[in-house]
């Protein structure tokens, strides 16, 4: 990996996630346009398959009722609708323009503005709007939602990445892009179909009085079966540290951060240094 904002040493990288959510409804082709014009140029997104294997940007496995609205224009109640039921076509059809309001979402978003008849995009539509001229430095933190804990809400990962390193290669965005996940099969997957691409682990931050010390044992998401090292040493572990945790202010985090008033889990530092892995820390709003 040669791209200049993940390699630039001692580097704050400010990251849209999932566009900019706080703004304009997160994971969608207006919310990344308006991210990149304010001049971010790194975003984080979420990727999901369809029935008919299109990849398409959603966070959630299933439709959100408090997200999405149907063809009508009626906020949709069914919670248990998955994508990967759904053809692409039968998903084009649903609404995503805006929060529905009196929501807990809604009223973590208090500003975010409304796309009218934005709809949830596809993996190509995206990769189109970043291919445009005035957006081609912009670096990608494509994130694939897999999970191990739950049957039948995605393909198998083998598959997963399969699909989507397809359209990756078809934009040419082999070195734009940084692929991540939670679920180790995926990133075992993706080194073997294509080394090339950069990996990332993502973790979640948690206390240590709740954490066992070693972050392997008896973990679905990080089975034995791949071992860190493994997956070469190209892979940053991703520290994610809930917003509620801390204060929204970036300059109010670098502060903590740098008086250790938030405290990170050292086992991934250390591991980290034995492995020659990288990591940054992501704070999410």
């Amino acid at each position: 990996m040669t791209n200049p904002f993940l390699t630039k040493p001692n580097y704050i990288r400010i990251y849209g996630h999932r566009g900019a959510r706080g703004d304009i409804v997160e994971n969608s082709i207006s919310g990344f346009r308006y991210t990149f014009d304010l001049g971010i140029r790194a975003v984080e997104f979420d990727v999901v398959i369809s029935k008919d294997d299109i990849p398409v940007l959603f966070h959630d496995y299933r439709l959100n009722p408090d997200l999405v609205k149907d063809a009508s224009g009626n906020w949709i109640t069914d919670k248990n609708m998955k994508l990967v039921d759904l053809t692409y076509e039968e998903i084009s059809k649903y609404n995503i323009e805006s929060i529905k309001p009196d929501t807990k979402y809604a009223k973590r978003f208090k500003n975010q503005q409304s796309a009218k008849d934005e709809r949830i995009p596809t993996l190509k539509d995206f990769f189109k709007l970043v291919t445009e001229d005035k957006y081609k430095d912009v670096f990608l933190n494509l994130e694939i939602k897999s999970t191990p804990t739950q049957e039948n809400v995605t393909p198998d990962p083998e598959k997963m990445v399969s699909l989507i390193l397809k359209d990756i290669k078809e934009f040419n965005l082999e070195d734009r892009t940084l692929i991540t996940s939670y679920d180790f099969r995926i990133l075992y997957a993706l080194k073997k179909q294509n080394p090339n691409v950069l990996r990332g682990f993502i973790t979640l931050q948690q206390g240590l009085s709740i954490t066992k010390k070693n972050i392997y044992e008896n973990s679905p998401w990080m089975v034995k079966n791949y071992p860190l090292e493994e997956l070469s040493n190209d892979i940053d572990i991703c520290v994610k540290t809930l917003c509620n945790q801390i204060p929204s202010n970036l300059d109010m985090v670098i502060h903590l951060i740098r008086n250790k008033k938030i405290k990170f889990n050292t086992d991934y530092f250390r591991m980290s240094q034995d492995k020659k892995v990288g990591i940054y820390i992501s704070v999410v709003n």
